[in-house]
């Protein structure tokens, strides 16, 4: 009976001892190393992360195209700037590098992404992306263009092919680049190039300057506009010339072409700018001008015009007849000095003609004596 409680107790003694990490042998007890084992991982922080499309610049010197956005998942879409519309109504280059990026905050994971508008030499315009403990950035194109632009002192030049085209001044000191947009270089029989004139504010504040009368907008204005009424308040115009015509020639180019039909109107009058502040990064403006010595409210002016080609209808109202006019959506021809309309004002008209072959010259000037001299071939 002693033996078998003796044996019981040593079975018994056993379970503790290795469940404690000690060991009963014969003799002795001994005290067991007991190494704890940890497996090391390589854990990823889940971040935040910057995920960022970055838009090629393109020209000389180097300017992205605006407006431009991305959307990530189909649901999240950023634009640059940051108040433009998609699609937009027109591009326009900036030399701005911060409205070159889209910035994204994003976790570990893969994403869908695509780019507006699309590609145009290379780089890819959607795809996906995957994020995986770093941040990531992807290059994405601008808007093609077909200029390779040098640029002197306030006069820019370009060499260029079929497509869209962007002429851009130097930035002048109080941040300000003219630029000049067509959506291509050459127009075939009766067709049109469509032309928009800008003034922008590069810097990220407010410019306030005053604004003196440009003599050139001012004779331009009547070529250009019914009533000369210049949308920009003559803060930036224009003239169009038949040839190609520099800063070195353009004294020997005589008249610019009459755009806007030479029809006989009752005109309002509108008072001209005396002062403007131009908003950050925009061609828009909060302008003033004063009535004597009395300053009227302030008024929103956008500094930009488009060159279009102007006409008019007519159609009887009761006992007199009603005179409409309007523009086309881009430059296709202009009006013969001397001709007789007899009262037709239309494109049928014989006194407009729709350009004949030949080269064209756009001169574009602003307030504060940047100008451009783009140029468009009629085929």
């Amino acid at each position: 009976m002693r033996n078998r409680v003796v044996a019981v107790l040593l079975v018994v003694a056993l379970f503790i001892g290795a469940g404690a990490g000690f060991f009963i042998g014969s003799s002795s007890q001994h005290t067991a190393t007991t190494t704890l084992v940890t497996t090391s991982r390589n854990t990823i922080a889940s971040g935040p992360y910057t995920l960022a499309f970055r838009q090629r610049g393109v020209c000389s010197p180097i300017m992205w195209m605006l407006p431009w956005a991305i959307t990530l998942d189909n649901t999240t879409e950023k634009v640059q700037p940051p108040t433009a519309s998609i699609p937009p109504a027109y591009y326009y280059g900036t030399n701005n590098e911060s409205l070159s990026t889209i910035g994204f905050s994003v976790g570990n994971g893969t994403y869908q992404w695509k780019s507006f508008p699309p590609s145009g030499y290379g780089d890819p315009s959607s795809g996906n992306v995957t994020i995986a403990g770093s941040d990531a950035v992807i290059q994405v194109d601008g808007f093609p263009t077909g200029c390779i632009i040098t640029t002197t002192s306030t006069v820019s030049t370009a060499t260029v092919q079929a497509g869209p085209v962007l002429y851009t001044s130097s930035v002048s000191s109080d941040g300000l680049q003219l630029q000049v947009a067509l959506n291509s270089s050459t127009a075939g029989p009766k067709g049109e190039v469509t032309v928009h004139i800008k003034v922008l504010n590069t810097l990220n504040r407010n410019v306030s300057l005053g604004v003196v009368t440009n003599e050139n907008i001012s004779a331009w204005d009547g070529t250009d506009f019914f009533c000369g009424e210049n949308p920009s308040y003559s803060l930036v115009g224009f003239g169009v010339f038949s040839g190609h015509f520099t800063a070195e020639n353009i004294s020997k180019a005589g008249s610019p072409l009459q755009l806007a039909a030479p029809i006989e109107a009752p005109c309002p009058y509108r008072l001209p700018l005396n002062d403007t502040t131009f908003l950050p990064n925009s061609d828009k403006t909060i302008s003033f001008n004063y009535y004597g010595q009395t300053q009227e409210p302030s008024l929103p002016v956008t500094a930009e015009v488009n060159a279009t080609t102007g006409y008019c209808t007519s159609s009887p109202s009761g006992t007199e007849t009603s005179v409409n006019c309007a523009t086309t959506s881009g430059l296709l021809g202009y009006w013969v000095p001397g001709a007789t309309n007899a009262g037709n004002f239309t494109l049928a008209a014989k006194g407009f003609a729709y350009f004949p072959p030949g080269e064209y010259t756009i001169v574009a000037t602003d307030n504060w004596n940047q100008n451009i001299y783009a140029t468009f071939d009629v085929l």
